[in-house]
């Protein structure tokens, strides 16, 4: 673990200008699309350090996609911002459908008409 942290920190200035332009227009893409900038502002750095974690992963796994090494930089954090993006998402749809289901649920406790005296047909 620590050598990974070591060789994202140090990563020189033409990463992390790639990562930069990449995650910042990830985000205002996100913000347009979703309309929320705390969103943006959540997922932003997450898919920054996706793309950190893609170019660490494609060097040690030695998946090199073309022989430029400028290439192989833009295309494993490109790959990286999209399993972090992926990540992101499926995140966020457990967290909404669980804040969701508790209120939900907290709902239906609190509404004195759903006590159980009220059926369909009863009348009343």
């Amino acid at each position: 673990m620590p050598e990974f942290l070591r060789e994202i920190i140090s990563v020189d200035l033409f990463t992390v200008l790639v990562v930069g332009v990449l995650s910042t227009w990830a985000g205002i893409i996100i913000r347009h699309m979703s309309e929320s900038t705390f969103l943006a502002l959540i997922f932003t750095p997450a898919i920054g350090f996706g793309a950190l974690t893609g170019i660490y992963a494609c060097r040690e796994l030695e998946i090199v996609f073309s022989t430029n090494q400028n290439s192989n930089l833009i295309t494993s954090s490109s790959i990286g911002m999209i399993v972090a993006m992926f990540i992101m998402l499926l995140v966020t749809r457990i967290w909404l459908s669980m804040t969701t289901w508790r209120r939900t649920g907290l709902e239906n406790r609190m509404d004195p008409t759903l006590d159980g005296s009220r059926t369909i047909g009863s009348g009343r």
